[in-house]
């Protein structure tokens, strides 16, 4: 048996060598000289239409397999709408096929693939606000939050233009600014974990779970959703109910208050 599985494996690795010796690989460097705006490339995506996008610190380039097309800053026009920064760190695409480009001074922008342009994602031109961190909804909504600058909901209508919500605790719609993550559990129920509270939303209610603990992550398994809280506490909430039990305490089985020095200890 041993031997006839040897012969097998001979045979399966003399067959995949000789299916690939066909296949040449080659490579271009590509420069500011070849038509990029920067040689200082922060990061690559390809979008739904196949093309790739080029996030540079000297703007945002889209390469065609030929060519590239390149979107920087146009301070001096303010009649349409154009890049927040010149440099990138981070480019997505959404259901709808809008691009988000995330740039240093946590300023995002929002591309229309369809229409190619760049588009008002707050719908009340408030967009020059800062948001370091993105949350995209299996709905298609796309949550823009902030350590200090609460959340931003904006909902993609169907001729394409943009509607938000903001939340803030001066809205009355966040027990606190401080967020710490965005996560979305099998109901559709939005997550929003903060330095002190949590809050749902759900079909535009906002329902407040938690107004003391401070949240560090959750995750959802199944139709619950789990919680840890920056003390080393793990919560869960059960198939969306309006509230969250205590399963395991860490900080006490170390007799500590950091998660970091109960993982050192072990």
């Amino acid at each position: 048996m041993k031997y006839k599985l040897l012969c097998l494996f001979v045979l399966l690795s003399f067959s995949l060598s000789d299916l690939y010796a066909d296949i040449e690989l080659s490579s271009k460097q590509m420069r500011t000289s070849d038509g990029l705006p920067s040689n200082s490339v922060r990061c690559m995506f390809q979008d739904s239409k196949g093309f790739l996008w080029l996030g540079t610190l000297d703007g945002l380039t889209r390469y065609d397999g030929n060519t590239f097309l390149t979107y920087q800053l146009e301070s001096g026009k303010h009649d349409r709408i154009s890049l927040a920064d010149n440099r990138i760190k981070h480019v997505a695409e959404d259901k709808n096929g809008f691009l988000w480009i995330k740039t240093v001074p946590e300023l995002f922008s929002c591309y229309d693939l369809q229409k190619a342009c760049f588009v008002d994602f707050t719908g009340t031109g408030s967009d020059g606000e800062n948001y370091s961190e993105i949350f995209m909804s299996a709905n298609g909504d796309v949550w823009l939050w902030h350590r200090r600058n609460g959340v931003r909901q904006i909902v993609c209508e169907d001729d394409r233009t943009m509607t938000s919500v903001k939340f803030r605790t001066k809205f009355g719609n966040l027990p606190d600014d401080r967020i710490k993550f965005i996560n979305e559990d099998s109901s559709g129920r939005i997550w929003i974990g903060t330095m002190r509270g949590l809050a749902s939303v759900y079909k535009g209610k906002v329902e407040f779970i938690d107004r003391k603990l401070n949240f560090s992550s959750s995750f959802p398994h199944g139709e619950d959703m789990y919680f840890l809280t920056k003390s080393g506490d793990v919560y869960r909430c059960v198939n969306g109910s309006k509230k969250i039990d205590c399963l395991a305490s860490l900080s006490a089985i170390a007799g500590n208050t950091s998660v970091s020095t109960f993982i050192d200890k072990r």
